[in-house]
């Protein structure tokens, strides 16, 4: 199975909208200090799904 040019690109568009959600969801409700300790949050998880 694959995708058609139409779905592909509808796919990448809703996944920006969504990218675009939460990164205007973290800067609105999260201090620079919330920020920092997130991004070390996800660096741990990334670790575990690289590994």
């Amino acid at each position: 199975m694959s995708l058609t040019p139409k779905c592909l690109k509808r796919l990448q568009e809703g996944r920006a909208a969504r990218q675009d959600w939460l990164t205007a969801i973290i800067s609105q409700k999260l201090s620079a200090h919330e920020q920092e300790k997130l991004q070390a949050a996800l660096e741990l998880l990334t670790r575990f799904v690289e590994d």
